[in-house]
């Protein structure tokens, strides 16, 4: 009869199901990451004006990461990094983020 055929099947279906449980439980766990860092991306924009506002404020001493300030609220400082082909190169420590300003003239 056909039903028990097709009962064998249902079990094949469930095992496929209970052997994926792992991966899915997994895949799960990372969405739920993405889930989190897309609502603080969302949370930076919603503030992202007043930020800005805020970063135009800070002293001059020393220069903070943008990225950082922007995304995160946190004031990373700058680190000056040599390059020759711009008068002035900086990277964040934290993001690993590089800002690279006006190109040297070739001579």
């Amino acid at each position: 009869m056909a039903k028990g055929h097709l009962w064998a099947e249902a079990d094949k279906y469930a095992d496929d199901l209970k052997s994926n449980r792992g991966t899915l439980r997994d895949e799960l766990a990372e969405l739920e990451k993405l889930k989190s860092k897309v609502r603080a991306l969302i949370a930076a924009a919603d503030i992202a004006d007043d930020r800005s506002e805020e970063y135009g404020h800070f002293p001059d001493t020393k220069p903070l990461c943008p990225r950082c300030w922007m995304h995160y609220g946190e004031k990373q400082p700058l680190r000056q990094i040599d390059d020759p082909t711009h008068w002035a190169a900086y990277r964040c420590k934290e993001c690993k983020q590089t800002y690279r300003f006006l190109p040297k003239e070739a001579s």
